[in-house]
C-alpha cells in the first residue's frame, strides 16, 4: 500500500512538470524555455492536421491486444538498459546533434527501432483501435493488490515514439512526425481508460512526452501551424474521472463489510470482531496504520462507562454521532466498537466527499478548496478532537488532489503551446512581429490558463515576449510555465 501511494506521487511529480522524459524532468522546475518562432499562417482547411487519429483512420478492436504484443515480442530488447538510455537521450538531444547522430554507433545498433520497426507498426495499429479495455479486476478482491506491470511498461514504447517523432522533426518530415504524435497521444489516452490512478498518471506522462515534441515541432522553419490541431484536442487530454470514481469506492472494495454499516444489527461480540478485523486488514495494507484509540474487548456490559474510559477515541466518536443526528440514548445503547466503526466510516466519507466535490469540477473552480482539504486532512491525521481513529482519509486522499493538479497542468501545457501557434499565425500577417498583447490576436481564440481559469500572463519587451503561468501550489511542486519568445523570419 505504501508503495502504491509512493508510486502515485512519484508519477504525479513527473507529470506535473511541462513534461519531459528521463533525467530532464528534474531540470524543468521553474525553468525558462527559450522559444524561437517562425511565422506560419493557419492551415487550410483548418483541420488538415490533427493530433489524434481521425474517425476514418480508426477501426473496431481492442488496442490492448496490440500494445501487449510489443514487450512480449521484443522482451530481450526491453531488458537492455543501454537501449533505453539511448532512446531517452534521443528524445532530449538538440536537433542539430540529432541530425548527425545517424553516423553514431548507437544509431547503427538501435536506430531502426524507432524509425522502421514492427514495434512502431504495432503501436500504430493499437492507437487506431476504437476501444481499449485493460480488463483490470478491481472489483475482484483487494484492489491494492492488483498488478499493473503492463501499464508501467507502456512508458517504454511511448519513449520510442517520442524519439521517432524527434528524428522526423529534425529531418523536416513534418507530416510523418504528426502521424507519430497521433499514435502517442492516442496511446496516452488509451492507457488512462481504466479505474486506477496509476493508469491515469502514466497516460498523462505519455501525453506529456508527445507535447514536449510538439514544443520542438512548432519552432522549426517551415513547420505547419498546429493551432487548430491543439485546440481540437479533448480537454482534459487525459481524463482522470474514471479513476476518481473508482478511488471513491476503494475503502469498500477493500472492506465491503463497511458499506451500509449503519444498517447492520450485530451482537457486541460481532462488533468487536469486525473492529479487530478492520484494523488488522487496513494495517496490513497501509503498514503504518495505528488507531488513535482502540476499542476495549466486548463483553456483555461493554456499553458501560468503565469500558468507555478504556478507549480515548470513544468520547469524541460518540459526540460526533450525536452531532450528526443520533440521539444520546441511541449512541449510549451501542457497543463501543460499533461507535468507533461508525465514526471511522462516517468521518472518512465526509472527508472523501468534501475532497471529491472539488476534484470532480474544473480545476480552476476548485483549486483553492483542494488545497484547503489537503491541509484539513493532514490535520485530521494527528491526535486531537477532530482526528480520525483509522487514518483512511490521510492515507487515501492526498494523492487524489495531486492527480487533479497534474491533469490541469497537462492541459495548461497544451494551452500554452496553442498560444504559441496563435502567435505564429499573428506573425504571418504582421510582418513577423510579436503581438503587443494577446488581445491583439483576433483571428483565433486565446485559451485561458486551465490552472487559474484566467488569461495567461503575457508581456512584450522589445523583440522578446514572455508567456507565463504562475503555479499556486506547494513549493515542492512549484513548476511554472515561462516561455521567453522571439520571432524570426
Amino acid at each position: 500500500m505504501k508503495r502504491y501511494f509512493g508510486m502515485l506521487l512519484m508519477v504525479a511529480a513527473v507529470v506535473i512538470a511541462p513534461v519531459s522524459t528521463g533525467q530532464a524532468a528534474d531540470k524543468e522546475r521553474n525553468r525558462t524555455s527559450k522559444i524561437t518562432l517562425h511565422p506560419a499562417a493557419e492551415t487550410h482547411p483548418a483541420l488538415k492536421y490533427q493530433l489524434l487519429p481521425s474517425f476514418l483512420d480508426r477501426r473496431p478492436g481492442n488496442a490492448v491486444l496490440h500494445y501487449l504484443k510489443v514487450p512480449q515480442e521484443r522482451f530481450i530488447l526491453f531488458g537492455d538498459q543501454a537501449f533505453w538510455e539511448t532512446i531517452v537521450k534521443w528524445t532530449e538531444m538538440p536537433l542539430p546533434e540529432l541530425r548527425t547522430e545517424k553516423k553514431s554507433a548507437a544509431f547503427q545498433k538501435y536506430g531502426g527501432i524507432p524509425l522502421s520497426s514492427n514495434i512502431v507498426d504495432e503501436l500504430e495499429r493499437g492507437s487506431r483501435c476504437e476501444s481499449c479495455d485493460w480488463d483490470i479486476p478491481i472489483r475482484e478482491g483487494n484492489p491494492f493488490f492488483v498488478l499493473l506491470p503492463e501499464i508501467q511498461a507502456a512508458r517504454g514504447p511511448a519513449r520510442i515514439l517520442a524519439a521517432r517523432a524527434r528524428f522526423q522533426i529534425a529531418d523536416g518530415k513534418f507530416d510523418e512526425a504528426i502521424r507519430t504524435l497521433q499514435t502517442g497521444y492516442a496511446m496516452g489516452r488509451h492507457l488512462s481508460q481504466g479505474p486506477t490512478m496509476v493508469q491515469t498518471l502514466v497516460g498523462m506522462t505519455i501525453a506529456g512526452m508527445m507535447s514536449k515534441q510538439v514544443e520542438t515541432f512548432i519552432q522549426q522553419p517551415g513547420a505547419p501551424n498546429l493551432y487548430w490541431a491543439l485546440a481540437s484536442l479533448p480537454r482534459p487530454i487525459v481524463d482522470a474521472r474514471p479513476a476518481f470514481e473508482a478511488e471513491m469506492a476503494f475503502v469498500y472494495l477493500v472492506c465491503p463489510e463497511l458499506r451500509d454499516l449503519d444498517k447492520e444489527h450485530y451482537t457486541p461480540e460481532q462488533w468487536q470482531r469486525l473492529w479487530e478485523q478492520t484494523v488488522k486488514k487496513l494495517r496490513g495494507l497501509i503498514g503504518v496504520l495505528t488507531p488513535v484509540g482502540s476499542a476495549p474487548a466486548a463483553t456483555a456490559d461493554s456499553k458501560g462507562p468503565q469500558h468507555a474510559a478504556g478507549s480515548e477515541s470513544y468520547p469524541r466518536a460518540k459526540r460526533f454521532l450525536v452531532a450528526r443526528g443520533r440521539s444520546v440514548a441511541e449512541v449510549d445503547a451501542m457497543p463501543i466498537p460499533q461507535v468507533l466503526l461508525l465514526f471511522t466510516v462516517k468521518t472518512y466519507e465526509e472527508l472523501r466527499d468534501d475532497m471529491f466535490k472539488w476534484v470532480l469540477i474544473p480545476y480552476a473552480e476548485g483549486k483553492g478548496k483542494i488545497k484547503e482539504m489537503q491541509r484539513l486532512i493532514s490535520q485530521k491525521s494527528r491526535a486531537g478532537a477532530e482526528a480520525e481513529i483509522l487514518p483512511l482519509g490521510a492515507t487515501l486522499l492526498p494523492a487524489v488532489g495531486s492527480a487533479k493538479t497534474a491533469e490541469a497542468r497537462m492541459d495548461r501545457y497544451i494551452a500554452a503551446l496553442q498560444i504559441l501557434e496563435a502567435i505564429r499565425a499573428y506573425g504571418a500577417t504582421h510582418d513577423a512581429r510579436l503581438p503587443e498583447r494577446l488581445a491583439d490576436i483576433t483571428e483565433m481564440p486565446i485559451p485561458a490558463d486551465p490552472l487559474h481559469g484566467e488569461p495567461f500572463l503575457y508581456r512584450r519587451d522589445g523583440n522578446t515576449a514572455h508567456l507565463e503561468s504562475p503555479d499556486p501550489t506547494e513549493p515542492a511542486f512549484a513548476i511554472a510555465v515561462h516561455f521567453q519568445i522571439e520571432m524570426v523570419r
